[in-house]
């Protein structure tokens, strides 16, 4: 089987050629079990370590550690240390981190469509 090159992958997806780097960069920055619900939990306010913890229910401490590590690494959040006994740590968007907001606007209104044009296809089809 001949294996297809960028340029015919890209035709044979979409109408706008978008580079596969673009694509794969997204999904490197964005991949993980944790790493949107984070951004999402962030996009409501800052929030300090422990009301992070109760906002992604299920995330153990570790995982949670190493995904703000990661977001922080991507420059989409920002972590800010108050000198204090013992310290405060705050975690909120940077303004590249905010600037996903529409993106996943976008995303959930698609899942809502998806969830309630499936829920209707399943109501439809049922025996009565």
């Amino acid at each position: 089987m001949k294996k297809q090159t960028n340029a015919e992958l890209q035709a044979a997806t979409c109408d706008t050629p978008m580079p596969l780097a673009s694509v794969q960069s997204a999904i490197d920055r964005l991949s993980g079990k944790w790493t949107l619900r984070v951004l999402f939990a962030l996009w409501e306010r800052p929030h300090r370590f422990g009301e992070l913890r109760k906002a992604v229910p299920g995330v153990t401490k570790n995982m949670l550690t190493q995904t703000l590590r990661h977001l922080e690494r991507e420059g989409l959040v920002h972590r800010e240390v108050v000198a204090a006994v013992p310290p405060e740590v705050t975690y909120s968007l940077t303004a590249e981190g905010a600037r996903l907001r529409p993106v996943f606007s976008a995303i959930i209104d698609w899942s809502a469509d998806r969830h309630d044009s499936a829920s209707r296809t399943t109501e439809l089809s049922r025996p009565r």
